[in-house]
């Protein structure tokens, strides 16, 4: 059984993590406000191993009501658009329990997303 908690403190959420581990996607749920995410960067920890940390590009603006996907290395050709590339990574990352967080240029948390997967034991 596969669950997730979306935890965000403004109108920068983190919309959606591919089960597979090919992109993060941020949405922007502000009505009237654009959102300068310079300086802003991704912290990705799956289960113990190290993190994955993606910085967003300087100038880097995602527009209210905009979604913007952060692709892998690997599955860069999938991105449209506005979609951005951690050609860090090969893969965000598979596991049993696995946090997003988006952090500020402040160094707030500004949204946070939880993946967990259980597995039913036998009796």
């Amino acid at each position: 059984m596969q669950g997730f908690l979306r935890l965000p403190t403004g109108p920068i959420t983190i919309d959606e993590c591919s089960p597979d581990g090919r992109f993060i996607q941020l949405a922007n749920t502000s009505k009237d406000k654009h959102a300068d995410l310079s300086s802003w960067y991704l912290i990705r920890k799956v289960d113990a191993q190290d993190g994955i940390i993606y910085r967003f590009p300087s100038e880097f603006t995602l527009y209210r009501g905009q979604t913007v996907r952060i692709f892998t290395r690997s599955s860069q050709n999938e991105r449209t658009g506005n979609d951005l590339v951690n050609l860090e990574a090969d893969s965000w990352g598979l596991g049993l329990y696995i946090i997003t967080r988006l952090i500020s240029d402040n160094d707030e948390e500004r949204a946070t997303h939880i993946q967990s997967t259980a597995y039913p034991t036998s009796r």
